[in-house]
C-alpha cells in the first residue's frame, strides 16, 4: 500500500510537469496500454496454444490406447477364428441317424482291413511305408481315437489298443501289422457291445 501512496504523491507533485507534456504523457499512456494489451494477447495466445497442445496430446494418447485395444481385439478375433476352425475340424458329424457304436466300430475295423488289403506291397519298402502311414493317419487316425474314446465311455477299455495308438502316433511302430492289430482290437471290443 505504501508503494501506491508514494506513486500517487509523486504524480501530485509532478502534475504541473505532466500537464505541460500532455502529448508525451498521453502518448506514453497509450503506448503502455497498447503494450499491456499486446502482452496480454500474447499471453492468451500462448496459453491457448499450450492448452491446444495439451488437448492434442491427450487426444493422441487416447487414440493410442484405442488403437492398442483395437489391435488386441483383432488379435483375439483371429485367435477365436483359429480355435473355432480347430474345434470344427475336430468335430465329427453324429446325427440322429448315426449307427450305434457297435456298428460304427465294426465299419471302421472293416475299412482298415480293406485299406491293408490294398496296401500289400507296403511291407518292407521304407519309402512306401511313410506314404501309406500318412494315408492311414489321414483317413483313420482321428476316427480310431474317437471310436476308442466312445468304447471306453461305454465300458470297453483296452490297454493294448491304447498302446498301439500311442506307438503309431509317436511313430515307434508304423506298419501293416500295427494297423491290422488296431483294427482287430477294435473289432474284438465291438463284439461285446449290444446291437
Amino acid at each position: 500500500m505504501d508503494f501506491v501512496n508514494d506513486l500517487w504523491a509523486e504524480v501530485k507533485r509532478s502534475w504541473g510537469i505532466i500537464m505541460r507534456a500532455k502529448v508525451a504523457f498521453f502518448g506514453m499512456a497509450v503506448l503502455g496500454a497498447v503494450t499491456a494489451w499486446g502482452v496480454c494477447s500474447f499471453y492468451d495466445g500462448k496459453v491457448g496454444d499450450l492448452k491446444a497442445a495439451a488437448d492434442e496430446s491427450v487426444i493422441k494418447a487416447q487414440k493410442g490406447i484405442i488403437d492398442g485395444i483395437k489391435e488386441e481385439r483383432d488379435r483375439a478375433n483371429r485367435d477365436n477364428e483359429k480355435l473355432t476352425k480347430q474345434v470344427d475340424d475336430l468335430k465329427i458329424y453324429r446325427g440322429k441317424d448315426a449307427p450305434p457304436l457297435k456298428k460304427t466300430a465294426q465299419i471302421l475295423a472293416s475299412q482298415i482291413h480293406e485299406f491293408i488289403e490294398k496296401c500289400k506291397d507296403w511291407k518292407g519298402k521304407p519309402q512306401v511305408d511313410s506314404e501309406y502311414a500318412e494315408r492311414y493317419r489321414d483317413r483313420f487316425g482321428r476316427r480310431v481315437v474317437l471310436v476308442r474314446d466312445d468304447l471306453d465311455q461305454n465300458g470297453e477299455h483296452s490297454d493294448v489298443l491304447d498302446g498301439l495308438i500311442r506307438d503309431w502316433e509317436l511313430g515307434r511302430k508304423v506298419g501293416l501289422d500295427q494297423a491290422k492289430s488296431i483294427a482287430d482290437e477294435i473289432e474284438n471290443m465291438a463284439k461285446v457291445l449290444p446291437d
